[in-house]
Protein backbone atom coordinates (compact mmCIF):
# COMPACT_ATOMS: atom_id res chain seq x y z
CA UNK A 1 0.00 0.00 0.00
CA UNK A 2 2.61 2.71 0.87
CA UNK A 3 4.55 1.60 -2.42
CA UNK A 4 1.27 2.43 -4.12
CA UNK A 5 0.73 5.52 -2.35
CA UNK A 6 4.18 7.39 -2.98
CA UNK A 7 4.12 5.73 -6.38
CA UNK A 8 0.72 7.85 -7.58
CA UNK A 9 1.71 11.06 -5.63
CA UNK A 10 4.79 10.79 -7.52
CA UNK A 11 2.52 10.57 -10.61
CA UNK A 12 0.01 12.81 -10.11
CA UNK A 13 2.14 15.86 -8.62
CA UNK A 14 5.20 15.52 -10.87
CA UNK A 15 9.03 15.61 -10.39
CA UNK A 16 9.14 19.22 -8.52
CA UNK A 17 6.61 18.00 -5.83
CA UNK A 18 8.86 16.98 -3.18
CA UNK A 19 7.98 15.08 0.43
CA UNK A 20 9.60 14.48 3.61
CA UNK A 21 8.18 11.14 4.72
CA UNK A 22 9.31 7.23 4.79
CA UNK A 23 5.71 6.41 5.26
CA UNK A 24 3.15 8.60 3.58
CA UNK A 25 -0.45 9.19 5.57
CA UNK A 26 -3.19 8.19 3.48
CA UNK A 27 -6.13 10.48 4.18
CA UNK A 28 -9.56 9.56 3.27
CA UNK A 29 -11.67 12.39 4.82
CA UNK A 30 -11.38 16.18 6.00
CA UNK A 31 -13.61 18.41 7.81
CA UNK A 32 -13.08 21.25 9.41
CA UNK A 33 -9.28 21.32 10.68
CA UNK A 34 -9.39 17.62 10.83
CA UNK A 35 -8.21 14.72 8.67
CA UNK A 36 -8.42 10.80 9.25
CA UNK A 37 -6.23 8.18 7.78
CA UNK A 38 -7.30 4.88 6.44
CA UNK A 39 -6.96 3.29 9.77
CA UNK A 40 -9.67 6.00 11.76
CA UNK A 41 -6.56 7.92 13.51
CA UNK A 42 -7.85 12.02 13.41
CA UNK A 43 -4.81 14.48 12.86
CA UNK A 44 -4.94 18.27 12.82
CA UNK A 45 -4.32 19.54 9.46
CA UNK A 46 -1.67 22.02 9.84
CA UNK A 47 0.63 21.62 6.83
CA UNK A 48 -1.88 22.77 4.09
CA UNK A 49 -3.05 25.67 6.14
CA UNK A 50 -6.27 24.78 6.27
CA UNK A 51 -5.62 25.09 10.18
CA UNK A 52 -5.06 28.54 10.20
CA UNK A 53 -7.94 30.29 7.66
CA UNK A 54 -11.40 29.99 8.22
CA UNK A 55 -12.51 27.91 5.58
CA UNK A 56 -11.95 24.40 6.88
CA UNK A 57 -12.49 21.00 4.11
CA UNK A 58 -16.53 20.93 4.28
CA UNK A 59 -16.55 24.84 3.82
CA UNK A 60 -19.42 25.24 1.08
CA UNK A 61 -17.38 27.56 -1.04
CA UNK A 62 -14.92 25.39 -0.77
CA UNK A 63 -16.88 22.80 -1.83
CA UNK A 64 -18.64 24.54 -4.82
CA UNK A 65 -14.87 25.38 -5.67
CA UNK A 66 -13.88 21.94 -6.09
CA UNK A 67 -17.17 21.09 -8.00
CA UNK A 68 -16.15 23.88 -10.36
CA UNK A 69 -12.93 22.53 -11.52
Amino acid sequence: MTETIIEKRARLLGPNFSTFYKNPVHIVRGEGVWLWDNDGKKYLDCYSQFASQPLGWKHPSLIKAQAEM
